[in-house]
């Protein structure tokens, strides 16, 4: 998936949670190896949060999230912050089926 493919639910999301919604690509596998995508996702939300000013934003009222990998991408990103012992500028976040086992992968078929 890519950052192009959400623009249609962000514009949901902006209209009917009055807020403003950014899309984040970030680097993706085999090529690029974990945690590069989540250490992509962190660098976004840092700028967003340092440009809150810029976008007309709340930087205290910051949400992340994503769908499928994106959720695994976002919950990553806090896992990371908290690795580097630095604040998350989020306050909270939203996973959508978030991937983040691959046990069914792993189920012996009948």
């Amino acid at each position: 998936m890519s950052a192009k493919l959400c623009i249609d639910e962000c514009h949901r999301y902006a209209s009917d949670w009055d807020c403003v919604c950014f899309t984040v690509e970030y680097r993706k596998g085999p090529e690029f190896q974990c945690p590069r995508g989540q250490l992509d996702f962190m660098e976004a939300i840092d700028h967003v949060a340092a440009n809150a000013d810029k976008y007309g934003i709340n930087k205290d009222q910051i949400c992340i999230g994503g769908l499928s990998g994106g959720g695994w991408i976002a919950m990553g990103a806090v896992v990371q912050y908290v690795k580097a012992k630095k604040p998350c500028p989020a306050k909270c976040q939203f996973l959508i089926t978030p991937m983040v086992c691959d046990e069914l992968a792993n189920t012996p078929k009948d």
